[in-house]
């Protein structure tokens, strides 16, 4: 735009134009699933991160439904490459889906592509989130089976013990931060330990 003066010269006004861009949720450069026995191994690379908050890891067997077995948070603002890892110590029996939601402070997101892995029948159990911080979900192959279900801490102290009807979720938010094991009784007279972590 230009502005004429009385004495006839022409001056130019400059008009500033303010862009805000809000950059896209950090996106991993790596992204692996692979078996340790009957754990999947989750590990993914970063190579900038701005205003990131946390990863969920989200799990499917059917690539519609994910639920959230985990989070990791941010190591914090970086133009360096950093790594991060997760167990899933209890995968369904089949085909597991997983991904990861990148989640910035701001609470925009985007999902890493899937990676998949199969587990095959013997797994009679597997529990989500893990690590868990107020409900632990329980899913059991075959319930008819099962006489009890037992929480115990590294100790070897029973914090918990189901009574004479077996609940398939656990609530953890009394109990304090540490590693614990999830043993199921079985009628036969069998016990299936599983190791979870809960965290504050």
């Amino acid at each position: 735009m230009s502005d004429t003066t009385s004495c006839g010269f022409t001056s130019a006004s400059t008009q500033s134009i303010t862009i805000n861009v809000t950059p896209l949720p950090v996106t991993p450069s790596v992204f692996t699933a692979t078996k340790e026995g009957n754990s999947a191994s989750l590990k993914w690379e970063t190579t900038m991160e701005t205003n990131s908050e946390r990863f969920e890891i989200e799990r499917s067997q059917d690539g519609k439904r994910w639920i959230n077995i985990g989070t990791k948070y941010a190591k914090g603002e970086s133009s360096s490459t950093l790594k991060y890892s997760f167990s899933d110590e209890n995968p369904e029996e089949g085909e597991n889906l997983y991904r990861l939601k990148m989640i910035d402070k701001d609470q925009t997101f985007a999902y890493s592509r899937i990676r998949s892995l199969t587990f095959d029948s013997n797994i009679q159990a597997s529990f989500y989130p893990n690590p868990v911080s107020d409900q632990l979900f329980l899913n059991v192959k075959d319930w008819n089976k099962v006489s009890a279900v037992e929480l115990i801490s590294v100790k070897g102290q029973s914090i918990y013990k189901s009574e004479k009807t077996l609940n398939d979720v656990i609530d953890v938010s009394r109990f304090p931060a540490g590693t614990y094991i999830v043993s199921l009784r079985y009628i036969d007279g069998n016990n299936k330990s599983y190791k979870v972590v809960i965290s504050r």
